[in-house]
């Protein structure tokens, strides 16, 4: 598995935005074809097509402010002409920008299994990344995006001197695996006060894959959904709490980067890790409609006690330990 820090922009007041301003930079944008521009499926990842949507093209992402007027609509018929082309496409700039404003969790929108977005969003103005082919992606020009650059002007003082900016002052800094943030992982806090903060984001979220600000951390990796139920469950809480927290957090505690990398795993059978997965699912699919998954946590837990060989006297300890912090 691998752990990353969240995006860093140097200067969140002008990167990462409420929904109100982002409605507001879109409604700004051109949304005819006299702004069209050729762009890479690279840059844009959801963009990314199968042969068999290119053969019958549909524009299925989720829109606030799609507009039904006739410039809409010829765009649409030129958008999929083009995806003919695997590598091109073309948008024009409501939708450049559209793509290019994602969706953001804090530390402290991550909870136990699920989220509590705060209508956040991050303007990723990237500085360019190479993908698993190595396939290089050029960073954004800002001069193709008007209305986010009329934006990121009101600010221009203080992200013109980030130490930590890119080529330009309205690029992010280099994030070598920025493509990972629209793939599945798992988004956690790492600083938290009761209880494990580890959530799935399965792209399943209307606006797709989340980012991750700084104040949280991405793990990605195989086999991702029994991880999910290990980092959650009370043996790993406890471990944390009494061996891996630090000090001088008073009641909270610390999913430090470097244990987690070393945090022992144990190895399963297939038909271990799906009863694990299958009771994960339940938990998510349950947590989605705000259900009490008391019961399937508590199942989890004997289960996975007895991974680690557990006995009843080791299991009571860590459950009144648990219970007085």
């Amino acid at each position: 598995m691998s752990i990353n820090y969240g995006i860093k922009t140097g200067y969140n007041p002008a990167f990462i935005i409420t929904t109100a301003t982002r409605d507001s930079i879109l409604k700004q944008c051109d949304n005819t074809q006299k702004s069209l521009l050729p762009v890479t499926t690279n840059t844009f990842p959801s963009l990314r097509v199968s042969d068999s949507e290119r053969s019958n093209p549909q524009d299925n992402k989720v829109d606030c402010h799609e507009s039904a007027n006739a410039d809409s609509r010829n765009d649409k018929n030129i958008e999929s002409k083009s995806r003919n082309d695997k590598n091109h496409i073309l948008l024009n700039e409501y939708k450049r920008t559209k793509l290019l404003i994602k969706p953001i969790l804090r530390g402290r929108d991550i909870k136990r299994y699920s989220y509590q977005w705060d209508n956040l969003w991050v303007i990723n103005t990237h500085n360019g990344y190479k993908l698993d082919s190595n396939e290089k992606t050029p960073p954004i020009d800002i001069n193709e995006y008007p209305a986010l650059k009329n934006h990121l002007d009101r600010f221009y003082p203080q992200i013109a001197k980030r130490s930590d900016k890119g080529n330009t002052p309205y690029n992010l800094r280099n994030c070598a695996y920025l493509p990972l943030f629209d793939k599945e992982k798992i988004v956690y806090s790492e600083i938290v006060q009761k209880e494990p903060q580890f959530y799935l984001d399965n792209g399943d979220f209307k606006f797709g894959h989340f980012y991750a600000e700084a104040t949280s951390f991405i793990l990605s990796g195989e086999n991702l959904r029994y991880l999910l139920g290990i980092l959650n469950s009370k043996i790993v809480t406890f471990a944390f709490k009494t061996f891996y927290a630090g000090g001088g957090l008073g009641s909270a505690f610390r999913y430090k980067k470097a244990f987690l990398e070393n945090l022992p795993i144990p190895k399963i059978n297939a038909k271990q890790e799906k009863q694990i997965t299958d009771i994960v699912n339940e938990i998510l699919e349950s947590k989605k409609q705000n259900q009490n998954t008391g019961a399937l946590e508590s199942k989890l837990d004997s289960i996975i006690y007895k991974l680690y060989d557990l006995n009843k006297d080791e299991i009571d300890q860590i459950t009144l330990s648990l219970s007085l912090s």
